[in-house]
């Protein structure tokens, strides 16, 4: 019982309100941006890989994914482990609960990616072109797609909270939520 109470104010330590509050607000608008984002990309490689072979766009985007997560990962885990935060309140969230940056960073990689490549637009093209007998590479230019669109994202926003450029929004929040607890307190 007493580690249970010690694991809970350790993730207590490790909760930063303002943090959280900016990485709801980039996810809010990753909604949006990441999915033309995705499909930009997914239709660019499309256009770049034509004539050329199934197998070697796979091993293009084997590598290429790999190379994108292994930097994101790496950066959104020193995010986590300096700010607490990082441009996703899940990741976030996880790495609050388990004080594991590299672990909650992993599985929100695995999260994002599954959730953006299976819901998109892309995929229901897809779909219908499938159905149709068109046997598309566009399965694997678009898990590209998906994978360099959330990479990049990723990377640079958590570039921006690594290396203090959301600071001052940060420290306007804290000064708000402040000046807010001291005017309740006071009633």
């Amino acid at each position: 019982m007493a580690s249970v109470i010690e694991a809970l104010q350790q993730a207590k330590k490790r909760i930063n309100p303002e943090g959280l509050a900016i990485s709801v607000t980039l996810e809010s608008a990753s909604i949006l941006a990441v999915p033309a984002l995705q499909v930009a990309l997914t239709y660019a490689i499309n256009e770049i890989s034509k004539g050329v072979p199934t197998d070697l766009i796979k091993l293009t985007a084997i590598g290429l994914l790999a190379c994108i997560n292994i930097a994101s990962i790496i950066i959104e885990s020193r995010t986590l482990k300096k700010q607490q935060y990082c441009a996703s309140p899940g990741v976030s969230i996880v790495n609050v609960a388990i004080g594991k940056p590299v672990i909650s960073s992993i599985l929100g990689h695995g999260t994002n990616f599954l959730r953006t490549y299976v819901l998109n637009p892309v995929n229901f093209a897809n779909v219908i072109s499938m159905t149709l007998g068109d046997q598309s590479r566009l399965f694997t230019e678009n898990a590209l797609g998906v994978g360099l669109s959330l990479g990049l994202w990723n990377i640079g926003f958590n570039s921006l909270i690594l290396n203090h450029h959301v600071d001052p929004v940060v420290k306007k929040m804290r000064n708000i939520r402040e000046t807010v607890s001291r005017h309740f307190k006071r009633r």
